[in-house]
């Protein structure tokens, strides 16, 4: 598992029991080399080890049991890697709880019946469910012990849960085993070869909380023998700034908010980080020019990377192939594979895609998209025949009305074509005691709103079965915080008859 200088790296194993095995391989190996850094707190991989086997001991006598849930709500820091690690050391499956304020954490907590929660100090919890406070007592009771509880599970059971965002609000957790966790490992390891290549490691900058790309990326660099370096959350994007510059040969991996900051601050010429190896984004929300500017003005090297919860890591880029491990399809909305280059709803497999959620119930595995080896998330999009994936859009922009599919985004277009519209938004209803949903083509208009003219150039611009059912005019098309359209909102207020001089189409 330790990698030597110069030794390829597929030779590398990732066959790991736990993921905490490699800082206690590398532990004996090369014990002094820097392990863990957050700011002046520096970790060897023999102090890294040390202390998740002592933190492994200190749960277990709490009461800590192989395959129980704990809630880990430290925020980002050494604490919450350390004891993420003694977790899984310990055969317990971790669920990283941070972003939630205490009084949301009693949903999770029965949905996923947790029993313990990890927090800086003592909180309210539910009854029946101990918080520990990991303070100095804490730290204390751990730096007097000795030992190892060591326990692989079966890797094929569930090792770490990864909450995500649920479109009905409630509680949701994604599966990891660790089967899926050392697939995902292989795959990020091929998607970046500039960052894992052989020689000495980069330090690996990482910020944005124990997501799924923090966890995998982790894992992999220390698997790896090189260093990790951790970025909590801080509002001053130049204090942040300052500590990438100053880790001199780094990869950082930066949410989009913190690049958009970093874009602020960037000087006028030349980079913010000359230094920096390549910077690690997500492709979701910065827009074609942010990314260009990103690579003009921050970093020579950006590396956009797509992935989720319950895929991993599938793409280092957008548009671009799946990553080693990955396979997409697009799928239209009776489940049916499309043509390459048509638009569909995007599906993932492989050995390190999620088989679902956990303790949901079996309408919401459905509505998540678990089905017959494939994820179904929330993204429409086109897969080329050589299959490289196009992201065109989300879920709702893709609806199925009389046994065909209609790319919303595409029917918006055409009716943006007419020199009376400043813009323009689709969105589908349904009528009480009604199917199938009415297409209802709501315009911003340039000037006095004309119902009659925006009519006749939809019936020539599009086909009978793509044409709006309805056509409304708004001032103001509402929009989420990513700047796309928030078609749930504008649905409702179709619904309500917000929209003026409404008419058929």
């Amino acid at each position: 598992m330790t990698r030597r200088e110069g030794t390829a790296l597929e030779t590398v194993d990732m066959n790991l029991g736990t993921l905490s095995d490699p800082l206690f391989e590398h532990a004996l190996s090369r014990p002094d080399v820097p392990a863990l850094v957050q700011r002046e707190t520096r970790l060897t991989y023999s102090g890294l080890a040390g202390l998740v086997g002592r933190s492994s001991v200190h749960l277990h006598a709490l009461g800590v049991r192989p395959g129980e849930v704990v809630a880990v709500g430290l925020g980002f820091g050494i604490d919450a890697v350390v004891l993420t690690l003694a977790l899984l050391r310990l055969g317990a499956i971790p669920v990283d709880v941070a972003g939630i304020r205490p009084a949301g954490l009693a949903l999770p907590i029965a949905r996923f019946q947790v029993r313990r929660v990890l927090a800086p100090a003592v909180i309210e919890v539910p009854e029946g469910v101990v918080c520990h406070a990991v303070d100095a007592p804490f730290h204390t009771l751990i730096a007097g012990l000795g030992g190892d509880r060591r326990n692989a599970r079966d890797p094929a059971a569930v090792h770490l849960l990864h909450l995500a965002p649920d479109r009905r609000g409630g509680p949701k957790a994604i599966t990891v085993t660790q089967h899926q966790m050392q697939a995902r490992m292989r795959t990020a390891r091929l998607l970046f070869p500039a960052v894992f290549a052989p020689g000495p490691s980069p330090m690996m900058l990482l910020s944005g909380g124990m997501g799924f790309a923090v966890m995998t990326l982790m894992a992999v660099q220390f698997a790896l023998g090189g260093p990790v370096g951790l970025l909590p959350p801080d509002p001053d994007a130049g204090r942040t700034a300052r500590l990438i510059a100053g880790a001199g040969d780094a990869v950082a991996l930066v949410p989009e908010a913190v690049c958009r900051k970093f874009l602020e601050i960037a000087p006028a010429e030349g980079l913010l980080f000359p230094k920096l190896r390549g910077l690690i984004r997500a492709t979701s929300l910065l827009s074609p020019a942010e990314g260009e500017a990103l690579a003009r003005r921050v970093a020579a090297k950006v590396w956009p990377m797509h992935g989720s919860a319950a895929t991993g890591l599938v793409a280092g880029s957008l548009p671009g192939p799946c990553g080693a491990g990955v396979w997409a399809e697009a799928a239209d909305g009776a489940g049916q594979v499309v043509p390459p280059g048509t638009v569909g709803h995007l599906r993932y497999r492989g050995p390190g895609v999620s088989f679902g959620l956990y303790r949901a119930p079996a309408e919401e595995q459905g509505a998540e998209g678990f089905r017959g080896g494939w994820y179904v998330g929330g993204e429409v999009g086109m897969v080329a025949i050589d299959g490289t994936i196009t992201v065109t859009g989300q879920a709702g922009d893709l609806l199925r009305r009389r046994g065909l599919d209609m790319f919303l985004p595409q029917i918006e277009d055409a009716i943006r074509e007419y020199s009376g519209t400043e813009d323009a938004a689709v969105v589908a209803i349904i009528p009480p005691g009604e199917k199938e949903p009415l297409l209802i083509g709501i315009v911003v208009p340039k000037g006095a709103p004309d119902l009659a003219g925006l009519a006749r150039h939809c019936a020539a611009a599009l086909p009978v079965e793509r044409r709006p059912d309805r056509l409304a005019f708004v001032k103001e098309l509402p929009r989420l915080a990513d700047g796309k359209i928030d078609r749930r909102k504008l649905a409702g207020m179709a619904v309500r008859g917000e929209a003026a001089k409404q008419g058929h189409a």
